[in-house]
């Protein structure tokens, strides 16, 4: 019998495997993924990911699995990067309606004085390319997890 290398932490790894996966938990217990859960011997329903001992062992994976596991386990894949991007993007639509009220504030006033706008939006013009630069370092991140070993 063989296993992956990489132990499975987490039950939302458990969720994302496909269906007939066998996986052993940390106190012997063992499972098949089913579409409603796990059968596990003893039990008339399927089970809940929850409900295994961590650290789950994946046993006999086909490749495809073994890559699965490896991607969802790893602190650095896809769904981590995406919900990092999601996060920044959601800060960045923030900043810059922000920073249109800012502008719009100061053209708003009497005597307008452009020389204070021109600094706000030199000002944000920095903001957003420290923003597109965290961007960028997420992607550069999830590219060089993919072509590493």
């Amino acid at each position: 019998m063989t296993s992956t290398n990489t132990l499975v932490h987490t039950s939302a790894v458990l969720d994302q495997l496909p269906i007939g996966t066998e996986i052993k938990d940390y106190e012997g217990d063992s499972g098949i993924k089913a579409a409603e859960g796990f059968t596990v011997p003893g039990w008339k329903t399927p089970l809940d990911a929850d409900w295994f001992a961590y650290p789950v062992t994946v046993l006999n994976p086909t490749p495809a699995t073994a890559s699965l596991v490896a991607d969802l386990s790893s602190e650095l894949n896809l769904h981590s990067v995406l919900e990092g991007l999601r996060t920044l993007i959601g800060k960045a639509d923030e900043m810059y309606r922000r920073q249109d009220a800012a502008i719009e504030a100061a053209a708003d006033q009497p005597g307008l004085n452009t020389a204070k706008i021109e600094r706000l939006e030199a000002r944000h013009d920095r903001e957003a390319a420290r923003m597109l630069d965290d961007v960028l370092t997420a992607i550069e991140a999830l590219a060089d997890h993919r072509s590493g070993p």
